[in-house]
């Protein structure tokens, strides 16, 4: 091609149709296009050089699209798509090249195990959009503190790797620290590196997994430790006191005993009562006495439910707001 090139005196031309051809989306879309060039030049009427210009041309296209495809398709196999941060299948290259080239100057290849705090919680209370963004800040976080030479992968769902060539385990502290620097979101981390830790990626990361959950589980009791050491609040004074429960049954007691004897009064005055309402009564004077009694019987009775059911309502607020 780059024969045909010089010898054709295409040069300017067949680097202006390689830059067209790599912003080409898809072969159809190519296809179609080429399509529309050759229609729009009309081969068939066109005179000689410029029909092996355009045959020229559609070459380049084509071979500089076919390439630029699959260059896309490997990068595609290696990057998570929500990140842009190497996947599992680019950190196992990425590790091979790395410790072969530290291994030769005799240096450290360090991995960090990384894992964002809370991402469950993001989700459940704000979303899985915000927990997509938590995802991608933490990443970009990462990439802006660390260095050049290092890279940063997603291997899982919050789970980050950071590869560091040349580093050692002790010396990612202060890098690891640098990552606060950038506003990224909460996360907990481990690292392990080849001299101290193990030769193969699995054990390396293995190792900085462990690192990583040690360091969680050293957070966790000093939380729960100061929950726990909390002083609760002092109750205030209320109806819930130990107090307001014996009052609480002398009420429900009270209530139930003018209950009873207004019951008593009532039925003991009812025949009277009724003999009165019915114009049988004896005299006048003695209705207006039986009438009275009843009547009282009836306001002692009311009175004594209602004291009742406030005593007997007050004391199942108290048991159901935890008095032991």
């Amino acid at each position: 091609m780059e024969e045909t090139s010089h010898g054709t005196g295409f040069g300017a031309v067949d680097r202006a149709t390689r830059r067209w051809a790599r912003t080409q989306p898809s072969h159809p879309v190519l296809n179609l296009r080429l399509s529309h060039l050759r229609e729009a030049i009309g081969v068939e009427a066109a005179d000689g050089a410029t029909a092996a210009l355009l045959d020229h041309i559609c070459r380049i296209v084509i071979a500089t699209a076919n390439e630029e495809f699959t260059l896309r398709l490997q990068q595609a196999a290696l990057t998570d798509p929500l990140t842009g941060a190497g996947n599992r299948r680019a950190l196992d290259n990425a590790w091979q090249a790395a410790v072969t080239e530290q291994g030769r100057l005799g240096q450290p290849t360090c991995l960090v195990a990384i894992d964002l705090d809370g991402l469950k919680r993001i989700n459940d209370f704000q979303g899985h959009a915000a927990g997509d963004d938590a995802i991608v800040g933490l990443c970009a976080a990462l990439r802006a503190a660390l260095r050049t030479s290092a890279e940063v992968f997603r291997i899982g769902g919050d789970e980050f790797v950071a590869l560091l060539p040349g580093t050692s385990a002790a010396a990612a502290v202060d890098l690891m620290a640098r990552v606060s620097q950038f506003n990224g979101p909460l996360f907990s981390w481990g690292a392990a590196d080849t001299i101290q830790d193990g030769s193969t990626l699995d054990g390396v990361l293995g190792c900085a997994d462990r690192r990583l959950y040690a360091q969680r589980r050293r957070r966790r009791p000093t939380t729960t430790s100061l929950a726990v050491a909390a002083p609760a609040p002092a109750p205030a004074p209320s109806l819930w006191s130990r107090s307001s429960t014996k009052r609480a049954v002398e009420l429900a007691v009270t209530g139930a005993l003018a209950l009873l004897i207004g019951a008593i009064v009532v039925s003991i005055s009812g025949g009277n009562h009724s003999l009165c309402a019915g114009g049988d009564g004896p005299t006048v004077v003695d209705c207006g006495l039986s009438n009275a009694v009843y009547y009282g019987g009836i306001v002692l009775m009311t009175a004594g439910g209602i004291v009742l059911g406030v005593g007997v309502i007050a004391k199942a607020l108290h048991r159901g707001g935890g008095e032991g």
